[in-house]
């Protein structure tokens, strides 16, 4: 059987933090009480963030509770939003692929998504993206849409996105001919975007391993490819 926090005294407690009460302390969850009490939490719908204090911790602790998220039959799942792999002023630049997921996670927040999520105290210590800013750099476009292919370069130009020979990663892009093909950090799989004139013929996913095309698609999101922007 498995246990429940679904009694009072949660419920209130549950109930309390919906409402918006500020300060609630909690004491007794130990071992993996509290993950099981935070993935209640996040299914009730109450979105929440925890601070860890290490990365590891953060990744942990994200792993437990969508464990019991999955088995509580959940849709959605914690987000883990990550530290860079190198400190502010070193040389060199982040992990692609850890950029993405701050950039992806920090998108969704500034357009009002409830997300719950974990994190260390180095990640939630770094610098992001204003949201005025973020949701000012952000755009969609649509299979059908009417836009120059010049103008959708300049916009992937303007969001830092990487010019190369082939996109494998976020943050990247390349043009050829009537294709272009993006890796927009919103989005799990880069993008096939094809013209017909100065009109979106077609959107689609691709592989980046190995480039064949994989689902059509209605829209997709440009959101900045890197989230050191000015």
């Amino acid at each position: 059987m498995t246990p429940s926090f679904d009694l009072p005294p949660f419920e209130e407690l549950f109930e309390a933090i919906a409402q918006g009460e500020r300060k609630i302390k909690i004491n007794g969850l130990w071992g993996s009480s509290e993950a099981y009490f935070l993935s209640r939490l996040h299914q009730k719908g109450i979105p929440f963030c925890l601070v860890t204090p290490t990365t590891l911790n953060a990744q942990q602790m994200r792993e437990e509770i969508n464990f019991f998220v999955q088995h509580g039959g959940g849709a959605s799942r914690v987000s883990l939003f990550p530290a860079w792999d190198i400190l502010p002023y070193e040389p060199g630049m982040p992990r692609p692929d850890l950029v993405a997921q701050r950039l992806a996670i920090l998108h969704r927040l500034a357009r009002g998504e409830q997300v719950s999520l974990v994190t260390s105290v180095d990640a939630f210590l770094q610098k992001v993206l204003d949201k005025d800013f973020l949701l000012f750099r952000s755009t969609t476009v649509k299979q059908g849409d009417t836009i120059e292919r010049d103008d959708l370069i300049t916009r992937l130009f303007q969001n830092a996105y990487e010019r190369v020979e082939s996109v494998t990663a976020p943050g990247e892009y390349v043009s050829r001919g009537g294709i272009i093909d993006f890796y927009s950090p919103a989005s799990e799989m880069p993008i096939r975007v094809e013209f017909f004139g100065d009109t979106i013929e077609s959107l689609r996913t691709f592989d980046p391993a190995t480039q064949k095309s994989i689902a059509q698609m209605d829209s997709a999101q440009i959101i900045p490819g890197r989230d050191n922007l000015a």
